[in-house]
């Protein structure tokens, strides 16, 4: 990990990589303040599988809709959901829904849970065991997605992971309260059962977590993070244009299948998920309001 921090300009980062920049970029919002608006949007239960969740919709070009399918299909156990949607643009670009780690956030909130998305990095993985984190962003330090930054300067080897076991992905950590330590774990297991196999490991109270301190009387989460599939694409010559997020019905995605190998030692909240949900039919988003 740099020993100096890493501050950037959102205008100029956008500029230098020729991405078209949103409209609500040119109020230097920090990723935090987006991504709390958007938790606060979320209604998804996981126990009900009903309610909007959080969706990022990356805008990929240099890549065709049938190469996104199969990698996201292959990859989604590497992601926060095996929910995915796959949609073809004009001009030659592709459209890649994805579940949120945002989603996780607002179910533990929705059951009573405090969490606190603290940030994202990319996780050094050895024969399927996470070691630690060799980047990390905090979200209050920066306005640009931390995971356009590692696609973009490359510190990430996802495909080098799915096919040996060993690599770097990105990650999110989040911290909750001890005290809600229990009832976290069964919010996690629950979304475990709707296709969420996305937890790395839970910390110990007070305890680091792959290497990243946690505030008094708080326990870490480590998560993986939607973005592992497209950075997936970016190693094999894909383009990130954008990133945005959408709130969205869960069934509006298509759920893939999960894979009987296991590429990633998980924690003990991660069990096996149930494919209990047909795909349906892809309807248009509705775009989250700021």
């Amino acid at each position: 990990m740099d020993k100096q921090p890493m501050v950037i300009s959102l205008a100029r980062y956008y500029a230098q990589n020729h991405i078209s920049i949103p409209r609500e970029a040119n109020k230097m919002e920090l990723v935090g303040t987006r991504l709390a608006r958007l938790i606060c949007g979320i209604t998804f239960d996981p126990q009900g599988y009903c309610g909007k969740a959080a969706v990022s919709v990356y805008t990929l070009k240099n890549l065709d809709v049938g190469q996104a399918f199969e990698k996201c299909e292959a990859l989604m156990d590497l992601a926060v959901s095996s929910h995915f949607k796959v949609e073809r643009r004009r001009r030659g670009a592709v459209l890649l829904f994805t579940v949120s780690q945002a989603t996780v956030c607002g179910a533990l909130l929705g059951n009573g849970i405090p969490v606190v998305l603290r940030g994202c990095g990319v996780v050094q993985v050895k024969d399927g065991e996470a070691l630690r984190f060799v980047e990390f962003l905090e979200y209050e330090g920066t306005t640009v997605e931390p995971d356009l930054i590692f696609m973009d300067l490359g510190l990430t080897a996802v495909n080098e992971m799915a096919s040996t076991g060993s690599g770097k992905i990105i990650a999110s950590f989040l911290e909750v309260p001890v005290a809600a330590r229990d009832a976290a774990e069964e919010v996690l297991e629950r979304l475990t059962a709707q296709g969420f196999r996305c937890v790395i490991q839970m910390g110990e109270p007070n305890a680091p977590l792959l290497g990243m301190l946690v505030a008094s009387d708080r326990i870490g989460i480590a998560i993986t993070s939607e973005a592992n599939p497209v950075a997936a694409l970016v190693e094999d010559g894909a383009v990130v244009k954008s990133k945005i997020y959408k709130l969205v019905e869960l069934s509006e995605l298509l759920q893939a299948a999960p894979h009987v190998e296991e590429p990633l030692q998980r924690g003990d909240v991660a069990e096996d998920c149930k494919d209990e949900h047909a795909p349906a039919q892809n309807r248009e988003a509705q775009e989250c309001e700021p």
